[in-house]
């Protein structure tokens, strides 16, 4: 009797092979430290709530000094949301993520669209560069 092969595909959503990037990269990250100290959102001992801790304190420490403070804030998710790849591409290379890897991740974000939607009008960029 023939041996009778059969191709079995696993389904994984787009929000779970994110996590594992993410994952991976983490800790190879975090093995070679090479996040700062002040990268709050990216550490698991921190949290914003560290971040806002440590902007108080700052604040009120110059002010007891009699020094000027000042703040400028943004909020950067959507600017996060179209990087340019060839330069994270490379970012990514210089700090050892190369290889099979690498290569995973570069395919991944080869032909990549955002729309934007504002009332009745739509607009997308390619995020491919």
């Amino acid at each position: 009797m023939p041996k009778i092969q059969k191709n079995i595909f696993i389904k994984i959503h787009l929000h779970d092979f994110e996590n594992i990037i993410y994952t991976r990269i983490y800790a190879y990250v975090v093995l070679h430290m090479l996040l700062a100290n002040e990268q709050y959102e990216f550490t698991s001992s921190f949290s914003t709530d560290s971040a806002s801790y440590t902007l108080i304190h700052e604040v009120l420490s110059a002010m007891t000094i009699k020094h000027t403070v000042g703040g400028i804030f943004y909020d950067l998710i959507k600017v996060l949301e179209c990087v340019n790849h060839r330069i994270l591409l490379a970012k990514l290379e210089h700090y050892g993520i190369r290889g099979t890897f690498g290569a995973l991740i570069k395919s991944y974000l080869t032909e990549r669209y955002q729309t934007f939607a504002l009332k009745d009008k739509t607009n997308t960029v390619s995020c491919s560069n």
